[in-house]
């Protein structure tokens, strides 16, 4: 929200008139008789209007506005902290002294003789504007101000963590690199199940109805991109043609930006791409073999949408098959009128996993999250005691529909809140580097990154430039000159070491494939990941 430049242009201004207006007219209506003639019902109606010129608007309006900018509040809030002004010390007696004003106004008005009868010559009358005037101290009621909004609207860290592993905090990068742009859905969860055959399930929040279709398409074109480069290079390590997991990372952010956008910044969608292709392609530990291939380019995928009609609330499931979209619809039972917005997608994903699936999950279920969860989904999901979360962010969203039992928050909290969950630690080693050495000092190490890792409140990850070259046209053109016949006329001696391999047949530029022989070039990928001064951090 910009800082206040015309008084009379600024979109809140007709709020604060109103609010300070009704509180003078309720104030003179209480006061005075109850049958009062309509004549006079509009004097004081106009004569409320009229004091809308008094300095205490405009002095509330300019500190205001410019105190709730700081603070950043989009419209919604700033409304309704204008509907809470009276609960500043000091301005419902100011309002209150220019009501009296009016009353005192309305009073000459009922003596004059005859008024109940000769409303004719009370419409005659010539219009009162009598100036009004307040006992306000404009510093002291500035310095209110300020300290209420402090108070009120600041922005708060009441996150709760209950858990940290690292298997949680990849699902975590996923949920993010799934996620779409928020005008269509502001969060994002996702599961690997297991159950029957592998699949990744997600649940979606929905702003509105009839969106439901633009999600689905949004949501499966960004797994077939993540799949794609999965694949791309596992294969590619296979073939020990890989080397340079930053720049395929950096490629895979490049695809996925294009295609709408999610409201993650930049850098946080590297570093969970980072993350998540090293926790994939390369770690063996975080995500078993079949958790693999639910990302296996025929592996199927279900999302749970929400959907609001006149008939009621319902979810629906679209299982993904080869060819189409398969939608079944099951009905939530909720009885009250709720809006589309307050079906969230955690507790989607949850009843249908363990209420609405025909095999129910065995063992602990981790839902990776684009956010924390509200305190509503967060209390939904502790009565499934086998889902596991990074935690809850502590705020309440009115409307907010439990699935469980259909009750929902009747108010919002006031403030300002952080809702991203906490940072993973940036200099983790790699799950390789644990396989050169022994089990002790894995461990060691292991301890030490646990102990470093930061829970502060901004996410902060190393900055990238990326690159021009598609991730696929980098692998093509790796595969053409490993085919031409100079490669296999090199000398013996340039397989020496990594290094000389690398120098010797002329690593790109980028250094995504550093030598052309693939048992080097396998050496060599192991070696960089190995003695990185920077080791990635899964």
């Amino acid at each position: 929200m910009p800082i206040l430049q015309q008084d009379e242009d600024h979109p809140l201004w007709s709020n604060i008139r109103s609010t300070f207006k009704s509180i003078i007219v309720k104030r003179c209506f209480d006061s005075l008789p109850k049958i009062l003639p309509i004549p006079l019902r509009n004097d004081l109606l106009r004569l409320s209007e009229v004091t809308s010129n008094n300095p205490i608007f405009k002095s509330a309006l300019t500190t205001l506005v410019n105190e709730l900018g700081h603070q950043k509040l989009n419209k919604n809030q700033a409304t309704v902290a204008i509907k809470r002004l009276i609960e500043i010390p000091g301005i419902r007696e100011a309002l209150h002294e220019l009501a009296d004003q009016i009353i005192v106004q309305a009073n000459l008005l009922l003596e004059l003789p005859d008024i109940a009868e000769d409303v004719a010559a009370i419409s005659a009358l010539p219009p009162a504007d009598p100036e009004f005037f307040v006992t306000l101290d404009t510093p002291l009621f500035e310095a209110n101000l300020h300290q209420w909004v402090v108070q009120e609207y600041s922005p708060v860290d009441e996150r709760v963590l209950t858990s940290d592993e690292r298997r949680l905090r990849r699902m975590d990068s996923l949920s993010r690199l799934l996620s779409i742009k928020p005008t269509l859905s502001v969060c994002a969860a996702v599961t690997i199940d297991t159950a029957v055959t592998p699949r990744v399930l997600m649940g979606m929040n929905v702003g509105k109805n009839g969106e439901q279709n633009l999600i689905s398409m949004a949501i499966e074109n960004r797994l077939n991109i993540i799949k794609n480069y999965i694949e791309t290079i596992s294969f590619a390590v296979a073939e020990g043609t890989f080397s340079n997991l930053a720049a395929s990372a950096e490629e895979l952010v490049r695809e996925l930006l294009p295609h709408g956008g999610n409201g993650v910044p930049e850098e946080i969608l590297l570093q969970a791409a980072t993350k998540f292709l090293h926790a994939m392609c390369f770690d063996k530990l975080t995500f078993t073999e079949e958790e693999r291939k639910a990302f296996r380019s025929k592996a199927s995928m279900v999302i749970i949408l929400p959907k609001v009609d006149e008939q009621g609330c319902k979810m629906e499931v679209r299982s993904l098959t080869d060819e189409e979209w398969i939608i079944s619809t099951i009905d939530l039972k909720i009885q009250q009128k709720i809006s589309i917005k307050d079906i969230h997608a955690e507790q989607l994903l949850a009843r249908f996993m363990f209420r609405d699936a025909a095999v129910k999950p065995e063992g602990n279920v981790i839902f990776g999250i684009s956010k924390l969860c509200c305190r509503t989904c967060f209390d939904n999901l502790t009565t499934y005691p086998d889902i596991i979360t990074r935690g809850h962010h502590g705020q309440f969203y009115q409307g907010v529909v439990n699935l469980n039992n259909g009750q929902s928050p009747t108010s919002s909290s006031t403030r300002r809140a952080t809702t991203h969950a906490w940072p993973s630690p940036k200099d983790t080693p790699d799950r390789d580097e644990h396989h050169t050495r022994s089990d002790g000092a894995a461990l060691s190490s292991a301890a030490s990154s646990n102990s470093s890792h930061s829970s502060g409140i901004s996410m902060r990850p190393f900055p990238v430039t990326l690159p021009r070259l598609s991730f696929k046209k980098r692998l093509d053109m790796a595969f053409e000159e490993a085919a031409e016949p100079s490669c296999a006329t090199a000398s013996a001696s340039s397989y020496a070491s990594p290094c000389a391999a690398a120098s010797s047949l002329g690593a790109s530029d980028n250094g995504f494939f550093s030598s052309n022989k693939p048992s080097a070039r396998l050496s060599n990928h192991f070696n960089q990941l190995t003695a990185s001064p920077e080791p990635i951090s899964p």
